[in-house]
């Protein structure tokens, strides 16, 4: 049946009530011109202790964790770093010894250098010039030649001085001392020869005389060459006898001392001195 006048009025107001409807509702939802913006819904908790300040007590948490675990690992590295130290220290004092050794079993059964040679020692057993020893130049396959805590460390430096006691009945000096100091006033590098030090030396002498102690303290010169652990002193009067303090790797504040005429090389007699400063 065909639709009446009324109903089709009462279709267009409806049509018109629902589009009046939705354009307020997208009003409020989108605001134009001077309308203030709708803040966005959210929660106010009046209590602390939310994600923020939760995500900071981490954060702090583990920047505490890692600084810990850098500090700890810094004390290893100190402590890897001690031991390797020692080990090095260790290292160099085994093959200071080990070179003391070889010293003393040449002086007691014989080198195969000649006397006027320097011997490199194991494991090549080289024999070189002493002139070529602390001359800037590794000539030894082990190094020993330019070794600076061993072969190319001066024992009778300026200022030190060196000391024994002795009996007062020696076959060969004028004055028999009962002791003898040997001072070393200074050691200077020569300018032709790195290899060799100029020293200048007292002797202070101690004798008996008339039944009265003397005290005399005599002036010379003398030459210490590395490539022979040798302080060679000169002789200080007509006699002509001469001093050398021959050293060890062992024990470098010990020397050797043997007291011989300058001319034939014949021997006096042997002592051995010690270094008290």
């Amino acid at each position: 049946y065909p639709a009446s006048q009324s109903d089709m009025r009462r279709v267009f107001l409806l049509l018109a009530l629902v589009a009046l409807t939705r354009a307020w509702t997208w009003g409020r939802e989108n605001p134009q011109g001077d309308a203030p913006p709708k803040e966005p819904r959210s929660c106010k908790c009046e209590f602390t202790g939310g994600p923020a300040e939760e995500e900071d007590v981490v954060v702090s948490g583990r920047l505490k964790e890692e600084s810990f675990w850098l500090d700890q690992l810094e004390e290893e590295v100190k402590e890897l770093k001690g031991r390797f130290d020692n080990i090095g220290s260790a290292a160099q004092k085994f093959i200071h010894r080990m070179q003391a050794n070889e010293d003393i079993l040449e002086r007691l059964e014989g080198s195969r250098c000649g006397d006027d040679e320097f011997s490199c020692g194991a494991p090549g057993g080289e024999c070189i010039s002493p002139l070529w020893v602390c001359d800037g130049t590794v000539q030894c396959d082990n190094g020993r030649d330019e070794d600076k805590e061993t072969t190319c460390k001066n024992p009778a430096p300026g200022g030190s001085k060196f000391v024994a006691d002795l009996d007062g009945n020696d076959p060969c000096t004028e004055r028999k001392p009962t002791k003898l100091e040997v001072v070393v006033l200074t050691s200077e590098p020569s300018e032709a020869l790195t290899s060799v030090e100029h020293t200048r030396i007292s002797y202070v002498v101690t004798y008996n005389k008339d039944d009265a102690e003397v005290v005399e303290t005599l002036n010379t010169e003398g030459i210490f060459s590395y490539g022979r652990s040798l302080l060679s002193i000169f002789p200080v009067n007509e006699n002509r006898l001469a001093v050398d303090l021959h050293f060890d790797t062992e024990d470098q504040r010990l020397a050797r001392a043997s007291i011989f005429f300058e001319a034939t090389k014949e021997p006096c007699f042997e002592f051995t001195m010690r270094r008290v400063d």
